[in-house]
């Protein structure tokens, strides 16, 4: 079906808006108290699904130097579904020749968050008044939520920007050490300004994230060529009331973990042409 000229216009322009949400980073809790108030949803008012918050899953290629050869959404965690780049990462993993094969293509699978609009209200760097993508574990967000059920049972609207509540996380550690404290704040507060008004659409945030498919395959599939000639085996191992603190302790899942470009500490990022593989290379990746 021919696109009409008002359909070409919006779909061009919902494109420039995804690539302008995708160049977002989200917001990296300092190691302090931050005090946060979570938004409502960024979709509009008819829309079928009010949901605050969005499951995301992201996964980095590296070689075996942490060099960053591809970012790409992981649209089994965000979506429920088929995700051809996890499913080729779980192939290498069972053909990997090596324990250090197999541990680097297992990190790169992406892990679990969710995505909320959040203001920060407290950081001298970020301006209180704009939203800004904040993401937490499936842990930490499940913490978040349990206090945020009791408030909804006592007659509360946390999300209320008139009448919500305030979230202080307070982050310690490091790594694998790293442990969030959230609580949640006792009395009700109104925000300042209209964040609405430059709330972030998560959707088009995550769109942006799944166009380099391609990318990745080829990127895993440089990896499973050339490393494998050459592969240096190295060693594996590497419930209270409201106004009651509720900490988090860190696991693999919870790791320091962020979408933000800090994420890649230690590595570089390497280019790679973004070409057609067929299911037969991959296939052949693994024989």
């Amino acid at each position: 079906m021919t696109m009409t000229t008002a359909e070409r216009i919006a779909a061009r322009r919902q494109k420039t808006a995804d690539k302008k949400a995708g160049n977002q980073s989200a917001y990296r809790f300092k190691q302090k108290k931050t005090t946060i108030r979570i938004l409502p949803t960024w979709r509009a008012a008819d829309h079928e699904d009010p949901t605050f918050f969005h499951d995301f899953g992201q996964t980095w290629i590296k070689d075996l130097d942490g060099n960053v050869l591809a970012v790409v959404g992981d649209a089994k965690m965000t979506f429920g579904d088929e995700d051809p780049v996890r499913d080729l990462i779980d192939r290498a993993v069972a053909g990997a020749k090596t324990d250090a094969q197999r541990k680097h293509y297992k990190d790169m699978k992406a892990k679990p968050r969710i995505l909320v609009n959040a203001l920060i209200l407290d950081d001298k760097d970020i301006n209180a008044t704009v939203p800004q993508i904040v993401e937490f574990s499936e842990t930490q967000f499940d913490t978040i939520l349990k206090d945020m059920e009791e408030a909804e049972k006592a007659g509360d609207d946390v999300l209320s920007l008139t009448k919500g509540f305030d979230i202080t996380v307070e982050k310690s550690g490091s790594g694998l050490e790293t442990k969030y404290a959230f609580t949640l704040a006792r009395r009700a507060s109104a925000v300042d300004g209209d964040p609405m008004a430059q709330i972030v659409d998560i959707d088009a945030f995550i769109r942006a994230q799944f166009t380099d498919n391609a990318r990745a395959i080829n990127a895993i599939k440089a990896i499973s060529q050339g490393e494998s000639l050459a592969l240096v085996d190295r060693s594996t191992d590497m419930s209270e009331d409201r106004s009651t603190r509720r900490t988090v302790d860190t696991n693999v899942e919870d790791a320091d973990y962020s979408i933000v470009d800090d994420a890649n500490e230690g590595g570089t990022s390497t280019k790679v042409d973004s070409v057609h593989v067929t299911d037969a290379e991959i296939d052949a990746l693994f024989d």
